[in-house]
């Protein structure tokens, strides 16, 4: 082999390696982004967490604030947050990692959900605020069941990442929902009365080992469907949960309940209505 033939070999093989080089170098390490945490600093800046809000398309945003030592939604009147949703809310987040970058274009968001709702878009925006932090994330469409498309508040560039931060629809997933829960057996006797036709019912025990409760004052010629009629109304407080909270305002009652224990505990319930829904008042 002449010399010439060797330097031209020696040169082609050169160039070969160098693309295997290249093209290897290429397959290891893909997008810049991808396994890069979402939020960096997130993860050691969580518990320093002092508010959330939350945004959807033509809804109010939710605020939930941290007040020494509690979680309070604070356009409900302060009421208890539901803490192990925030927590995996914010949990999620801190420990969201990149899987793989998705869309840039603006005209593509909605078919990830990743619209900013602020600008008209069907994505959820969480914000998530502390002291010398600030976060904003647009949380979109989920996937298999364990991931989210998001996309980082003011960005471009969309994600699909390993964690699904469990936005819930409405604000009684964000409420500790829990009213009361008086089992039927502790039931002694319950009043009803509608202030429409000034009604009221009646219904007792007059010994705690009995099954059934009596309805007093039956009017003459009726009776009652089944013996047992009366004992689902006694059971209206057992394991009661909330749709929606407010501060108790002056209203006009339509309806009011009186319910007494067998030890001694008397609640008092008011029904109420406005153009949106009906509300139930407790004191005890």
């Amino acid at each position: 082999m002449t010399g010439t033939r060797v330097a031209i070999l020696a040169g082609v093989v050169a160039m070969l390696i160098a693309l295997a080089l290249i093209l290897n170098s290429n397959r290891s390490d893909g997008p810049a982004s991808e396994g890069r945490p979402l939020l960096q600093n997130f993860a050691s800046q969580a518990n320093e967490a002092q508010q959330i809000s939350i945004v959807r398309k033509e809804n109010d945003p939710i605020i939930i604030r941290r007040e020494t030592d509690k979680w309070v939604v604070a356009n409900r009147d302060n009421y208890p947050a539901n803490v192990s949703k925030l927590r995996q809310i914010i949990g999620a987040l801190a420990n969201a990692k990149i899987l793989e970058e998705k869309t840039s274009n603006p005209d593509l968001y909605e078919k990830l959900e990743v619209g900013d709702p602020e600008d008209g878009g069907s994505g959820t925006r969480v914000s998530i605020d502390g002291d010398g932090f600030s976060y904003s994330v647009v949380v979109g469409k989920q996937v298999q069941g364990d991931r989210r498309y998001v996309r980082v508040a003011g960005s471009e560039v969309s994600y699909l990442i390993d964690q699904n931060p469990n936005i819930p629809q409405n604000i009684r997933g964000l409420l500790v929902p829990d009213i009361l829960n008086i089992d039927t057996k502790r039931v002694r006797k319950m009043i009803i009365r509608h202030d429409d036709d000034d009604e009221t019912v009646i219904i007792e025990k007059t010994a705690e080992d009995l099954s059934d409760f009596a309805v007093l004052d039956i009017p003459e010629g009726r009776e009652l469907k089944y013996a047992t009629v009366a004992n689902g109304m006694a059971g209206v407080l057992s394991d009661l949960d909330l749709e929606d909270v407010r501060a108790a305002v002056e209203s006009n009652a339509v309806a009011s309940a009186i319910i007494q224990t067998w030890d001694g505990l008397r609640i008092s319930v008011e029904i109420s209505t406005d153009s949106e829904a009906s509300w139930l008042t407790f004191s005890a």
